[in-house]
């Protein structure tokens, strides 16, 4: 079955098929919810029908690549199972723990499925994916399959911002400009977001919008959303809005927003701790 693949440098992939039939495309989703979004960023570009396999990982998958070879060896029996023939003309993964799984099932495909990776996944097998699209600022080494892209691939689209702008235009329309989200990841599994850094950002986040637009007025709310491994400990330097307890803000609270307004204190901006 003859399969022509036109890809472009944003990272968009037009599928043609020679006799006209649809192609079957698998979108490997894993726990890392930066993972889902860029995969379901490029399957969802392609304008076709998708089908999502989730990945579930055992103790096997921190191995390094090398070692776990083109296998399910790091996949729980669960996943396992929910990876069967009919095998897919494409599959979309992202990360380095989703590779052996995409270089396994095109192992099983007798090499007819046409791998789309994003991110890096390591020296052992790269040479098997079809397509590696990596960020510029990992400056890697030119190789015949790989793309190097601006950024990241994601789900934001001309119709979901338009769409969010009419949601959120009543919420925001009352409140001075420039409005400022301040996004916060957290802790890793491999880092702690500590105090220390939620100062310094904090501080940082404040310079930035007094340049932008001079002193903030008083009453400027900052929006933040805060993950579910947060530390604690809203930055230092956002003080909890005085008026946030309000009905207006309630929806807000409830999915996980955390109301702020710069603070002044001799001239500086300073310095209340919210807990949650």
């Amino acid at each position: 079955m003859a399969i022509g693949i036109t890809i472009f440098r944003s990272f968009g992939i037009t599928l043609l098929m020679a006799d006209g039939n649809d192609l079957l495309v698998w979108a490997l989703i894993d726990d890392r919810a930066g993972n889902k979004s860029q995969c379901l960023g490029v399957a969802e570009a392609l304008g076709r029908r998708f089908e999502i396999r989730n990945l579930e990982y055992t103790p096997v998958a921190a191995l390094p690549n090398f070692v776990i070879g083109a296998s399910f060896g790091g996949l729980s029996a669960r996943s396992r199972a929910n990876l069967t023939p009919p095998w897919p003309d494409v599959v979309i993964s992202a990360g380095r723990r989703s590779a052996p799984i995409a270089r396994n099932i095109k192992k099983l495909n007798g090499a007819e499925t046409f791998l789309a990776q994003i991110m890096y996944p390591g020296d052992s097998g790269a040479d098997e994916f079809d397509l590696i699209a990596v960020p510029g600022h990992d400056n890697l080494s030119p190789r015949p399959n790989l793309m190097t892209i601006t950024g990241a691939p994601h789900r934001i689209t001309t119709a979901s911002l338009a769409e969010a702008a009419e949601e959120w235009k009543e919420r925001f329309q009352a409140l001075p400009r420039p409005w400022i989200a301040l996004i916060v990841g957290g802790s890793t599994k491999r880092r702690t977001f500590t105090n220390s850094m939620a100062r310094e950002l904090g501080r940082a986040a404040c310079d930035m919008a007094a340049k932008a637009g001079g002193s903030l007025p008083d009453g400027t709310l900052y929006l933040m959303k805060v993950p579910p491994n947060w530390n604690g400990t809203l930055i230092r330097d956002l003080d909890y809005a005085s008026g946030a307890g309000s009905p207006r803000w309630a929806h807000l609270l409830e999915n996980g927003y955390a109301l702020a307004q710069p603070s002044q204190l001799e001239g500086i901006r300073l310095v209340k701790s919210f807990r949650f």
